[in-house]
């Protein structure tokens, strides 16, 4: 098969490598954090305006950095997530793990895309 450079198929648009960083130590995510909890915020803003926003974020923020994924890798690291979520809305008085799963983890993570 010969390569067309005029589809942009040529070595130069090949991927030249793919690295994880799965302990965020090689590239600093502060920026996109900061990005994906506004827009978590906002959304809150929107449809529970009654909840202390800010507490909500701490209180994600400290049992993710604390524990990011399940120690005994029994539950999906998207329900864990999830979970953290439904936690930080509960010290809030809200117990709605649908909320966190459906609304939460999908703001945060769109807004990291």
């Amino acid at each position: 098969m010969e390569l067309n450079e005029d589809e942009g198929t040529g070595p130069e648009t090949c991927i030249k490598a793919v690295f994880f960083d799965l302990d965020d130590t090689l590239v600093l995510t502060h920026a996109a954090d900061r990005a994906a909890h506004m827009a978590v915020t906002e959304f809150l803003s929107k449809h529970h305006s009654f909840l202390d926003r800010q507490v909500i974020i701490d209180t994600f923020v400290k049992g993710f950095i604390t524990q990011p994924w399940d120690p005994n890798n029994q539950i999906d690291v998207t329900e864990w997530r999830a979970q953290i979520w439904c936690r930080a809305l509960e010290a809030q008085g809200v117990n709605d793990i649908q909320f966190a799963r459906v609304n939460l983890l999908y703001c945060r993570d769109a807004a990291l895309l």
